[in-house]
């Protein structure tokens, strides 16, 4: 009995003595984090796709806008019905030269750049 008793006070003041280890790198790692973190958000910041984000946000508001004003429209007027895909290919639309269909290109180049 006393053997276990023993046994169990030694793993106890090893089990103390991890767990002061543990709390001081924890302090360390908590102490540099905040540098480390700000020097990450720092090289994110001059990536060349952040730089790029700014001119991307232009697409994605108008498509935002675009359902924000059709959500206005059917507000104001119930009883009005139109299509709601702006990229429906009309007839009115045979005589301007484009292309019908335009392939994704998720590159971080923009054209002409």
């Amino acid at each position: 009995m006393e053997g276990e008793l023993l046994d169990l006070s030694r793993s106890l003041e090893e089990a103390r003595a991890l767990v002061k280890r543990v709390e001081e790198a924890l302090a360390e790692e908590t102490h540099v984090n905040p540098t480390k973190n700000q020097k990450l958000i720092e090289e994110y910041k001059e990536s060349h796709g952040f730089q790029l984000g700014l001119q991307r946000s232009g697409q994605v508001s108008y498509e935002y806008g675009y359902r924000v004003i059709v959500s206005l429209f059917r507000a104001r007027f119930p009883v009005l019905h139109f299509d709601v895909d702006p990229f429906l290919c009309l007839p009115e639309d045979d005589d301007v030269e484009m292309p019908k269909e335009v392939p994704f290109d998720d590159s971080a180049d923009l054209p002409g750049a």
